[in-house]
């Protein structure tokens, strides 16, 4: 019921908005072909994972979880800094999303996302049942961690509020592998294993 809850939410913005991006599109031909900003392939190396990669996980009994990249998206929205009351959208920026999920569905959907304007990149990270979270891509709150005796480097912490005992408490994430370690305020954990 979560990951149903989670995905059907995220699936429908996502199809709201490219029904309303499409719906502007074609009601503007007089402004001409809108210029659409995309995301590098540097930029999409953010994302991490594309569909049907897997990742594989452990919990604090040892037990291994794959996680699978079920769904891999990217839209066309409205450019940041197009004015809504304008007759022509001229300007469209990229939002792009890739959603991991534990097969057994015993642990939370997992999703990466980015967000692209002509003059930033958003990247932020999304636990089911948690809050989305911003990275501040330029500041790594480690140049290099340990995790279960691997050394990562640039690695992300982020701390997210509980909304459940099942929401993220802490998320370890790098741009090379992703998510590295996850910690719910149920004291589950889950740590990647390469």
């Amino acid at each position: 019921m979560l990951y149903n809850t989670f995905i059907m939410k995220k699936a429908l913005t996502l199809a709201l908005s490219l029904f309303c991006t499409a719906a502007l599109l074609s009601s503007c031909e007089q402004c001409g072909t809108p210029v659409i900003t995309e995301p590098t392939a540097a930029d999409s190396a953010w994302l991490v994972y594309a569909k049907e990669d897997s990742a594989i996980f452990e919990d604090k009994a040892g037990n291994r979880i794959k996680y699978t990249a079920t769904d891999s998206i990217s839209q066309t929205v409205l450019g940041a800094d197009v004015d809504p009351g304008s007759n022509c959208f001229d300007k469209l920026d990229t939002n792009s999303i890739v959603i991991l999920k534990d097969k057994a569905k015993v642990f939370p959907a997992l999703a990466t996302f980015i967000y692209k304007t002509p003059t930033k990149l958003e990247v932020r990270l999304a636990v089911e049942s948690s809050e989305e979270k911003v990275l501040t891509i330029d500041s790594p709150t480690y140049a290099s961690k340990v995790i279960n005796g691997v050394t990562y480097e640039n690695v992300y912490e982020v701390t997210m509020q509980k909304l459940k005992d099942y929401s993220a408490k802490q998320v370890l994430f790098n741009k090379e592998y992703g998510f590295l370690y996850i910690e719910l305020h149920n004291g589950k954990t889950l740590t990647r294993k390469l």
